[in-house]
């Protein structure tokens, strides 16, 4: 068996054949930016007329679920209260 000083390279033998390399454990610098970030396209006043519209649909969303909340709680209590005087009738009797 060859073994070789680490200074004259890697030692040899009949299962390694793969030359040793050159591994480089850090990165290297990152590329500069030749261009600052584009500029948004849109200006405020765009932002507000989003912002406008988004608020308008969830008012309208908003307010159709609670007029549907109101009417399943109504019709629950109207239900309820029906079989209450059914039950007070019953008792009366």
């Amino acid at each position: 068996m060859e073994v070789s000083c680490p200074v004259f390279g890697p030692k040899s033998s009949k299962k390694d054949l793969i030359p040793a390399r050159n591994v480089c454990s850090t990165r290297g610098s990152k590329r500069p930016a030749l261009n600052s970030p584009p500029q948004s396209s849109l200006e405020k006043s765009d932002h507000k007329l989003i912002s406008k519209i988004i608020e308008d649909t969830i008012s309208k969303q908003m307010d159709r679920l609670i007029s549907k909340m109101k009417q399943k709680i109504t019709e629950t209590i109207n239900i309820e209260l029906k079989l209450i005087k059914e039950m007070t009738q019953m008792s009366e009797s």
